[in-house]
C-alpha cells in the first residue's frame, strides 16, 4: 500500500493549527551503488529513523526527485517500501533521473493529469501545495494551463 497524502491526512479537523512539513531532496536511490562516497537507501533509512523519532508529528513529508539514481522499477519499489516506513504522509515529484514510466508502475496512476504529468495539490487550510511534474520538461503552456 503507497501512502499519499490527502487533505484529510494532513489537517485532520483542523485548519488553524501549525504545520509541520519534512522535505527530502535527491535521494538518487540505489540498490547497489556508492554515490559521493554514501548508500543513498542507508541515508534515507537514517533519515527516516530521524523523522520517526523527532519528527512523527509531520503532517507531511516531501520528496523531491531525483527520487532514483537510474529509474529502474527495482529502485522505485524498494523506495516506496522504505517511504511506508515512515508512517508520515508523503508526495513524491519526479525529476530528470527518474523514469516517469517506471515510477508510474510502482507509485500508480492515480494523480496524472489529462497530458500524461505527474502533477497535484493539496490544499491544506489556507495554504495550497503544488506539486509540478518538470521531469525533462520546461514550465510548458500545457502546464501554465494545469496551473490556472
Amino acid at each position: 500500500m503507497i501512502v499519499r497524502a490527502t487533505m484529510r491526512d494532513i489537517l485532520p479537523g483542523a485548519t488553524g493549527r501549525p504545520m509541520k512539513v519534512l522535505l527530502f531532496s535527491d535521494l538518487h536511490y540505489s540498490l547497489d551503488r556508492t554515490i559521493h562516497g554514501r548508500r543513498p537507501e542507508e541515508a534515507l533509512s537514517q533519515a527516516i529513523t530521524h523523522a520517526k523519532r523527532h519528527h512523527s508529528d509531520a503532517n507531511l513529508c516531501i520528496v523531491l526527485g531525483d527520487l532514483a539514481e537510474r529509474g529502474l522499477a527495482s529502485e522505485y519499489r524498494s523506495l516506496a517500501a522504505d517511504l511506508e516506513i515512515m508512517s508520515i504522509p508523503y508526495r513524491t515529484l519526479l525529476g530528470n533521473h527518474d523514469n516517469r514510466d517506471e515510477y508510474i508502475r510502482v507509485f500508480g496512476a492515480d494523480i496524472i493529469d489529462d497530458n500524461g504529468f505527474v502533477h497535484s495539490t493539496i490544499d491544506a487550510g489556507p495554504y495550497r501545495f503544488i506539486f509540478l511534474d518538470r521531469h525533462r520538461s520546461k514550465i510548458s503552456q500545457r502546464i501554465k494551463l494545469w496551473l490556472e
